[in-house]
């Protein structure tokens, strides 16, 4: 059985001391393997029992990890959008001047048989 797993039983039992210790653990360990959203959840759960064990300081503490965490990985999401829609526009950009060359010799030669009509 996971420390997460009994840490949240500990949680449903209101046995806050417990849960903490284990989801302590578990963040730790996240930390350590970088799981990022797990140990944000964890903070998350810390936060909201040392709440409940009237620990407002830690609460206050492992709110503001969880909040730098949460941050951290709502900016990577942001910039992976935007680098997604950048290469979008760019390819398009492209698409279109490429399709402007290739129409370009075709639009040259319909200029010169116009140029060459009121020649005549």
């Amino acid at each position: 059985m996971n420390y997460v797993f009994k840490a949240e039983i500990f949680l449903l039992d209101k046995n806050y001391r417990e849960a903490i210790e284990n989801f302590k653990i578990w963040a730790d360990l996240a930390n350590k393997n970088n799981y990022k959203h797990l140990e944000q959840y964890c903070y998350e759960n810390l936060a909201n029992a040392y709440l409940k064990f009237n620990d407002c300081k830690s609460a206050f503490a492992y709110k503001e990890k969880f909040q730098q965490l949460k941050d951290t990985s709502d900016n990577l999401i942001t910039k992976a959008k935007v680098a997604e829609l950048q290469i979008q526009f760019e390819t398009e950009k492209k698409e279109k001047l490429l399709a402007e060359l290739v129409c370009s010799p075709k639009k040259q030669k319909e200029k010169s048989e116009l140029l060459f009509c009121s020649l005549l």
